[in-house]
């Protein structure tokens, strides 16, 4: 169900005409974090600057409000805006504001109306830089209305240094390579996921079953399974499992593997982990989803090399290659932003697809320098660069990974910007051939 939080929350593009008319149908009474407004209007600003003091909201241009409604409750609360509105607004921010500040405003088109719009204000306080004065005093929130923040306020918002609560980006864990499980030394450790808001009605609840097994099913037949088969294929390997629970799982946490078996070993493994942070009894805020991608492949060709090579028999490198890796990252991207795990993900937390953030980091860690890992050939190294183990890495916010070409940028960005790190420079002209090459299959098929 659509919501403030929704609207609020959600990626712009999907602040959608019908998610903004299903609020609007709500009725919902203007409150601490959400105000109407027919038309722009000096006071909009003093509002953008109360929700930036206090929690954040929406401010709904071109809907009416609870006086208008009182008038003519069968009239349509949509009144829309015309375009220009966005700039009066923004203007009106920035010289109304001190600081100068502008919030987020999406432009949400009024169907079969030209040139009218119901404009979505976004006040982010995580972005505001706080205290936010209009006209010599610090507004802030209350209740649907708005007041000036008194002493003990106004003492809090010049003294934070961190984010407001439950706006600041958390970070996950940084991987860790397994070890006393009777398995070879993993070639390296590669991890990405999110955490996700859970809805206040599900805060109390362990995790679900069905929900579990709904995610295992969309892990099973997901873009990362199949790049991982296809890697399969490579080295020789046709034995394989499903996503399933395997190994330490309780009530707040999950823990779902996949295994490529060759024999007695286990070239290639991936762990997914759902987990509620904290304690039975106590509430949650938020769960925390990996997706680790964890190869034993060069213990694995170094042990088959003995039996193959004397029959004549090839095999395949042992260091992954970079359009390999480039295709792994963007198998385990796409696997992040896909329909199916997104909605499985909602599922085990209880909100609106739409609030499940797409990732935000990708973390590699190797046991070994990175140019024992990846094949370097191509690529430069520069002298007294020193070795790299490993990768933090952030994605850039403005980017869709549900998009393939803002997918393939990401990618791109990661790879050159690792192998700046691992000391080695020509990541850029690499990647420039391996997208030619892919141009010139694409246009001979």
């Amino acid at each position: 169900m659509t919501s403030v939080q929704t609207l609020a929350a959600c990626a712009a593009g999907d602040v959608t005409w019908e998610r903004v008319r299903a609020l609007v149908d709500l009725g919902l009474p203007e409150s601490i974090t959400l105000e109407y407004k027919s038309a722009y209007s000096p006071s909009l600003v003093k509002t953008v600057a109360a929700m930036a003091n206090a929690y954040g909201g929406l401010v709904l241009v071109g809907v009416a409000d609870a006086k208008q409604v009182a008038k003519d409750p069968s009239a349509d609360r949509v009144v829309g805006v015309p375009g220009e509105t966005t700039t009066k607004i923004a203007e009106g921010c920035r010289h109304g504001l001190e600081p100068p500040w502008q919030p987020e405003i999406v432009e949400v088109a009024v169907p079969g109306r030209r040139d009218t719009y119901v404009l979505v204000v976004r006040v982010d306080p995580a972005r505001a830089p706080r205290p936010l004065l209009h006209e010599g005093k610090v507004p802030f929130r209350l209740h649907g209305a708005n007041a000036t923040a008194g002493r003990d306020r106004l003492i809090q918002l010049c003294t934070e240094t961190t984010a407001p609560i439950g706006s600041a980006w958390l970070a996950l864990p940084r991987p860790q390579l397994p070890e006393g499980d009777g398995m070879a030394r993993p070639d390296y450790v590669l991890r990405s996921g999110m955490h996700i808001p859970v809805d206040a009605a599900e805060a109390w609840r362990h995790l679900s079953e069905r929900g579990v097994d709904a995610l295992a099913a969309a892990l099973d037949d997901s873009p990362l399974q199949r790049a991982l088969l296809a890697w399969c294929a490579e080295l020789g390997i046709s034995d394989f499992s499903s996503f399933r629970r395997r190994g330490f799982n309780r009530a707040r946490y999950a823990r779902l593997v996949w295994q490529a078996v060759s024999e007695d070993q286990v070239p290639i493994e991936v762990v997914a982990e759902a987990k509620l942070p904290g304690a039975s009894g106590v509430p949650n805020d938020h769960l925390q989803f990996t997706l680790d991608v964890i190869p034993r492949v060069q213990s694995y060709v170094a042990s088959r090399a003995a039996a193959l090579l004397p029959a004549g028999g090839s095999m395949p490198d042992a260091l992954l290659q970079v359009d390999g890796l480039h295709h792994l990252l963007d198998a385990l991207l796409a696997t992040l932003t896909t329909a199916p795990i997104i909605n499985a993900l909602a599922g085990l937390t209880g909100i609106d697809p739409v609030l499940i953030p797409q990732p935000a980091s990708l973390d590699l860690h190797s046991g070994r320098p990175i140019n024992e890992v990846v094949n370097m050939a191509g690529l430069n190294p520069i002298d007294g660069s020193g070795r790299s183990f490993g990768a933090n890495l952030r994605a850039q916010p403005v980017l869709d990974l549900r998009d393939g070409a803002d997918r393939h940028r990401q990618v791109d960005d990661w790879l050159v910007e690792m192998a700046l790190d691992a000391g080695v420079t020509g990541m850029e002209a690499l990647l420039d051939d391996l997208h030619l090459r892919q141009r010139k299959q694409i246009g001979g098929q």
